[in-house]
């Protein structure tokens, strides 16, 4: 089971900022909120997956992990290079696709846009007159990030026209094609549903398992998430820090104690 002192240390990384205004007010703001909501995100996402082990309930936790695994691989790829135009391609993305679904739903659904609607789309954009403008306005803040904003991928990450899907996005940010069919592709199986007999366990009583091994899971997550707040850290320059060390080696110490248990 993925222990306490790994949530608490990651959640204790996360909290010091932004109260180190020095630090934190060096940053873009919009990067800002992307790496704290991130984080936050992936922190639980961790605590999710230790409820269902507390209740026995493990079928499901593959889909966390390849839900946490897709976010873990986007952060480290904001954080490796040109994070504030990176951070940017991601949100406006994120709000593209909002827009666009809410938007079909609209139509298909014969849903008329209430005057409530509309004050929440003006109090983000002043000029909005209704979901038409709001996709417009993220999709030009979208494209111009792009070399060339009228021919790319669509995939936010390939800003220089790059032709990556997330296989080779995982492999640029230093997995393995193993991590890729291990992690991702198992849990690609329980959303999808087709592990959903192979994962039954008939030995006594009739039970389902997740497709990827528990402890595994455990160490995997733990790892990538004291990864993911020590960059964290890293990048606004507090690593340094004795509390953050604290909260690192806390982590750290809780990781080698769930593999010392099972040896």
């Amino acid at each position: 089971m993925i222990k306490k002192g790994v949530i608490n240390g990651a959640k204790g990384i996360l909290n010091i900022l932004p109260n180190e205004e020095k630090h934190w007010n060096k940053k873009d703001s919009l990067t800002n909120g992307v790496l704290y909501s991130i984080c936050i995100n992936l922190i639980e996402k961790v605590e999710s997956i230790r409820i269902l082990e507390e209740k026995q309930v493990t079928n499901s936790i593959a889909i966390i992990v390849r839900s946490f695994l897709e976010l873990y691989v986007q952060y480290d790829f904001i954080l490796k290079n040109e994070t504030d135009k990176r951070a940017k391609s991601f949100y406006y993305n994120y709000k593209l696709n909002v827009g666009k679904k809410i938007k079909v739903m609209i139509e298909q659904s014969n849903i008329q846009v209430t005057n409530e609607d509309l004050e929440r789309l003006k109090s983000e954009l002043p000029d909005a007159k209704n979901y038409d403008d709001y996709i417009d306005h993220y999709e030009k803040l979208s494209n111009d990030l792009y070399d060339n904003s009228n021919n790319h991928s669509q995939k936010w990450y390939n800003l220089h026209g790059e032709k990556r899907k997330f296989k080779q996005l995982m492999l640029n940010c230093g997995f393995t094609e193993r991590d890729y069919e291990f992690f991702y592709g198992l849990g690609s199986m329980d959303i999808h549903g087709n592990s959903s007999v192979v994962n039954v366990n008939f030995s006594k009583n009739i039970i389902t398992e997740s497709s990827i091994p528990v402890y595994v899971i455990d160490e995997a997550i733990s790892r990538w998430l004291n990864t993911a707040l020590g960059n964290y850290a890293k990048f606004y320059g507090i690593d340094n820090k004795k509390v953050v060390k604290n909260y690192l080696n806390q982590i750290a110490m809780s990781i080698e104690g769930s593999i010392s248990l099972r040896k």
